[in-house]
């Protein structure tokens, strides 16, 4: 018989995964709450209402019940990220605030009743499309965690509060999908990143990955305070400037990562991952 391989903390821990993925929406709906919808944020051309609006549940959005439907429907693509994004900030430009605020607390409620519904344990292996590819339905949920933390960061210009819970909640979930992706790919690869507060680390193997929140000494990893971390990652902050805050271990090997940044140009940690990789070749003498 064989032996299912494991699928990160979909397998190895589903109760931490939906109560950190259901903290990440409440956290920030708190947010949500405390900013200037009309204010501006570290994006260029796009204030707090737009971001948020983003997130939001609407009857156009994509949330977990369609989610579902194109699971079972064996549906294999979907809208990138940043076109729906500017899809929802058009179409729904003229919410309220109170509306906009409404769209968060749907989405809360959506995610919530579907963690503790127990469909997770029956649907969450579940492939279905996600802007990083197909993936399992119950890691596609959970990786709305890091979007969550790097858009909370994006919104202290609007008078956001730093978020330390969320940081160290979205930092998991990247490793968690980043894991996923390189598996989904057939890599061999490990990788942790070292926070100030909180550590996760993903190791990749035959179709399979785990995710865990301890250090291993045998992998490489990128260690910085989560915040430094979650910038880099979502492309927020200038590498160079922010090489005083990151140091790495072994750096050429997460170069085994590599692969999956060609594979996804939206993939969570592609900017990061696009610079460790040009460290490590410069480190080892490559051209």
């Amino acid at each position: 018989m064989e032996i299912p391989q494991p699928k990160g903390m979909l397998t190895e821990a589903p109760a931490v995964l939906a109560q950190r993925t259901i903290s990440a929406w409440e956290t920030f709906a708190e947010v949500v709450a405390a900013i200037d919808l009309s204010g501006r944020t570290r994006s260029r051309d796009r204030d707090a209402r737009a971001l948020v609006t983003a997130l939001g549940t609407w009857p156009d959005s994509r949330g977990i019940p369609e989610l579902l439907a194109d699971a079972h429907a064996g549906a294999t693509s979907t809208e990138p990220m940043r076109a729906s994004a500017r899809r929802l900030a058009e179409s729904h430009a003229e919410a309220t605030d109170d509306e906009v605020r409404a769209s968060i607390a749907a989405s809360v409620q959506q995610t919530r009743d579907w963690l503790l519904s127990g469909d997770l344990e029956h649907n969450g292996l579940l492939p279905t499309p996600s802007p990083l590819g197909v993936l399992p339905m119950g890691t596609v949920v959970h990786a709305a965690a890091y979007q969550l933390a790097v858009t909370a960061r994006d919104l202290i210009p609007a008078g956001a509060p730093p978020q330390p819970s969320l940081d160290e909640i979205g930092l998991g979930s990247l490793i968690d999908a980043t894991g996923a992706v390189a598996a989904r790919s057939g890599l061999v690869a490990a990788a942790v990143a070292v926070g100030s507060r909180t550590t996760a680390g993903t190791e990749v193997f035959d179709g399979g990955w785990t995710t865990t929140f301890a250090d291993n000494d045998d992998h490489p990893a990128v260690l910085a305070p989560e915040e430094v971390l979650l910038d880099l990652a979502g492309g927020r902050a200038d590498f160079a400037a922010a090489t005083r805050q990151l140091r790495f271990r072994n750096p050429r090997g997460l170069l085994a990562l590599a692969p999956i940044v060609d594979e996804i140009p939206e993939l969570p940690g592609g900017p990061l991952l696009r610079r460790t990789a040009r460290f490590a070749r410069l480190m080892s003498g490559f051209r």
